[in-house]
């Protein structure tokens, strides 16, 4: 009989690591983090001066922090919505059609966490803007009273030379084309405005 009970014992003692063993193996792989890059129809601007007059505030300043990030689904549990809101502290504004008196604002960035899935999903090849680093932001005013980058990914411009330099988080699903503008019109911007770059 007590044969009989260590032999239990031990085979519970088999099948519960067998299956701590699966368990530990299938979290590792959920919980790997993911980039997906969204395609995402935006405005096309081939020229500075198209995307100065298509702004309502250009302004110069440093990514603060991250306030709000959210992802929106469907009823269906399709992804709708991804954005994070972000604090920015304006040095310098270069146009103002909105009449825009406060020094910090609100942007909306096309870029955002999904907790449920551990992914970060990136719209038209948007990266969020990092903490400290300086940015020209060529903005449009929304209705909720926060500003967006124009044509997501070209409104933003980093005049940080750590970001400049440094590797990049490649745009995915976007055509060449696409990538060609906007790298030809941040570094026409960034020659444009040298002598701000840090």
């Amino acid at each position: 009989m007590n044969k009989n009970k260590y032999l239990t014992i031990g085979l519970s003692l088999m099948m519960l690591l067998a299956l701590a063993g699966c368990n530990s193996k299938d979290s590792s792989t959920s919980s790997k983090h993911e980039d997906i890059f969204i395609d995402a129809k935006t405005d096309s601007y081939q020229t500075i001066e198209e995307l100065e007059k298509a702004s309502d505030l250009i302004v110069i300043g440093t990514k603060i922090k991250e306030l709000e990030s959210n992802v929106l689904y469907d009823e269906n549990g399709v992804y709708q919505v991804a954005y994070t809101y972000s604090s920015f502290n304006i040095d310098e504004i270069i146009k103002n059609d909105v009449n825009e008196l406060n020094k910090e604002i609100k942007i909306f960035e096309n870029q955002a966490y999904d907790k449920k899935t551990n992914k970060t999903l990136h719209i038209a090849g948007y990266t969020n803007m990092i903490g400290g680093n300086k940015y020209i932001l060529y903005l449009s005013l929304s209705d909720g009273n926060y500003y967006i980058p124009l044509a997501v990914t070209i409104g933003k411009v980093p005049l940080s030379k750590s970001e400049i330099n440094g590797d990049k988080l490649k745009m995915k699903n976007n055509d060449e084309v696409s990538i060609g503008i906007v790298d030809k019109l941040h570094k026409e911007i960034q020659n444009k405005y040298a002598n701000k770059i840090v």
